[in-house]
């Protein structure tokens, strides 16, 4: 909340490349544990044995609208991912931009030393 506020307040954000990584990480270990690992969208198999029970957890199911509140967290984590991309897209681009300088700065150090030497053999020639 914090970076799209500041995103949208000040036009940047300060972020570390280090912490967009780990939290991206930690978004898609969420969306892996809700998606994959649990049985919470499937019914799990001690269900199917007893009919009476599958259908008591069907029910369960239909009543706390799971699929629906699923649905939504998966669009919220989505969401939050594309945020996240965006900053590590916004921080990779500051870093780029800055080895760009540093190389103009080398570059016009070695103009700065090429024209001393130039200066140097005129003088030293007169």
């Amino acid at each position: 909340r914090a970076h799209s506020a500041g995103l949208e307040r000040e036009g940047a954000a300060l972020v570390d490349k280090k912490e967009v990584v780990r939290k991206l990480g930690e978004l898609f270990s969420l969306r892996h544990r809700l998606n994959v690992e649990s049985d919470i969208l499937d019914t799990p198999d001690f269900y199917w044995e007893e009919e009476r029970l599958e259908r008591l957890y069907s029910n369960t199911v239909a009543y706390f609208t799971i699929p629906r509140r699923t649905r939504v967290l998966n669009e919220r984590l989505s969401h939050c991912v594309e945020l996240l991309e965006l900053l590590s897209s916004w921080a990779a681009d500051r870093h780029h931009v800055r080895l760009e300088w540093m190389v103009i700065v080398l570059i016009l150090a070695e103009v700065c030393f090429e024209l001393l030497h130039v200066f140097e053999r005129y003088a030293v020639k007169e």
